[in-house]
């Protein structure tokens, strides 16, 4: 409100609960709704983007590259909030993110929210998140191998695997090795 050459004119506050009561009606509608706005600006952003947008010149050796990750959210007891592995008390969101190349810091295409105790590897969610993440980046549900999927092991579940076979998309699954691991299997014995 103290912004107002910034931001224009602000609604009164309860203008703004009456618009959150009207929405919370029917969630999944104003999702479904929201996420074809996010859609929409997106694609037309990355049009004018031309050469600079993160679909341009795709191809299988020059993939758009999605990933996908959970991470911990904490928060006081809300609705959703659920003790977390790590002991605490908030939410496990899955998250997508297209990445930019090597100049850019990738973009947010899906966050999933999902309370604490949801699992890692959560197949269903996975699968979900992959789907919205394609369709934020508008190149249809079988872009093929100019996409590239990477997951860490959480993601590396059977149904998972399958759907990102069907979607015919490359894919990495699984997790990042130290940096010494030559070192550590060199400290092993050998089997007699």
């Amino acid at each position: 409100r103290c912004e107002d050459e910034v931001f224009g004119p602000v609604a009164s506050d309860p203008a703004v609960c009456r618009l959150i009561k009207a929405l919370a009606r029917d969630v999944e509608a104003v999702e479904r709704a929201v996420n074809r706005a996010r859609r929409a600006v997106r694609q037309r952003v990355w049009a004018l983007a031309g050469q600079d947008a993160p679909t341009a010149g795709i191809s299988a050796e020059r993939p758009l590259v999605v990933d996908i990750d959970a991470t911990l959210a904490a928060s006081t007891p809300r609705k959703g909030a659920a003790p977390t592995f790590k002991k605490g008390l908030g939410y496990h969101p899955l998250t997508a993110w297209t990445d930019h190349g090597p100049g850019g810091a990738g973009a947010c295409a899906v966050i999933m929210l999902r309370p604490g105790n949801a699992g890692s590897s959560t197949a269903a969610d996975h699968v979900e998140v992959i789907g919205r993440a394609l369709e934020q980046a508008g190149l249809g549900p079988r872009p093929g191998r100019k996409v590239l999927v990477r997951i860490d092991g959480a993601g590396g579940t059977k149904a998972t695997i399958e759907a990102l076979t069907r979607r015919r998309v490359s894919h990495s699954v699984g997790l990042r090795l130290p940096d010494h691991t030559p070192q550590v299997y060199a400290t092993i014995p050998e089997a007699a």
